[in-house]
């Protein structure tokens, strides 16, 4: 899925080049007419290049923070370190930030705070085959601390089911959660639940983001929609 701005810069120039043709075709437009809306096009199109060149650039910092504390080697387990320390900076928003920049993000928090994890992608585990668009999601690796996953490799964790601030849940997630719930307010996939297999069977895993084609980097790029030149980055985007 193309950003929306660049598909309103793509257009525009389309529209341009078309309006082009119709006058010429028409013989209702001057060659200095012509000339002058030539170099418009050929300004749209040098914006649509940039925007398009910016998603492919990962950032020369990546994987090389160290804002999270190594929780990992604390004996945190995932979901304690997602409840607690993790913060999602954004909601989702479809072409923006949604599963595949959430799914990156996710991944990203979780190398620099110790533990393994990568990006998987496919089907939507809850639809299947029949669904009409691919997922994005992330898979971590059991260091087997993680309570109800003692004979798992892999923890499924939905990234657009994460939330913050869930310390007020905690009483019920504690104590009812665990026994009756087969999807964690955390976002973790429990084995119990109907998807968990499709969650750790994905079509495509990526061990890190230097392993995702060029082509769908645009898909992943977060720090392009959390970095706004100027201002810097979102103010939640920072870990607590």
């Amino acid at each position: 899925m193309l950003k929306k701005n660049r598909v309103k810069l793509y257009n525009g120039s389309l529209l341009i080049f078309a309006v082009i043709v119709l006058l010429l075709l028409a013989g209702c437009i001057s060659t200095e007419d012509l000339k002058e809306l030539s170099e418009v096009v050929k300004e749209v199109s040098e914006e649509v290049k940039k925007e398009s060149a910016k998603p492919n650039e990962i950032p020369s910092w990546y994987y090389k923070t160290d804002w999270y504390p190594d929780y990992a080697k604390k004996g945190c387990t995932v979901g304690e370190f997602i409840l607690h320390y993790f913060i999602m900076p954004e909601g989702y928003t479809p072409d923006v930030f949604d599963c595949s920049e959430m799914a990156a993000y996710l991944e990203w928090a979780l190398e620099d705070a110790g533990y393994r994890a990568v990006i998987a992608t496919g089907y939507p585990p809850w639809e299947g085959a029949k669904s009409k668009v691919k997922h994005a999601w992330v898979l971590v690796y059991n260091t087997y601390k993680e309570p109800g996953f003692k004979y798992q490799r892999w923890i499924p964790i939905e990234g657009t089911r994460v939330r913050n601030n869930y310390e007020r849940y905690e009483y019920f997630r504690e104590f009812f959660a665990s026994f009756f719930l087969s999807e964690t307010d955390p976002g973790i996939i429990k084995p119990v639940a109907y998807t968990y297999k499709d969650y750790c069977n994905p079509e495509k895993t990526y061990e890190s983001m230097y392993d995702v084609p060029e082509y769908l980097l645009h898909e992943f790029d977060w720090w392009s929609e959390l970095y706004t030149p100027g201002k810097g980055w979102t103010p939640a985007m920072r870990p607590r």
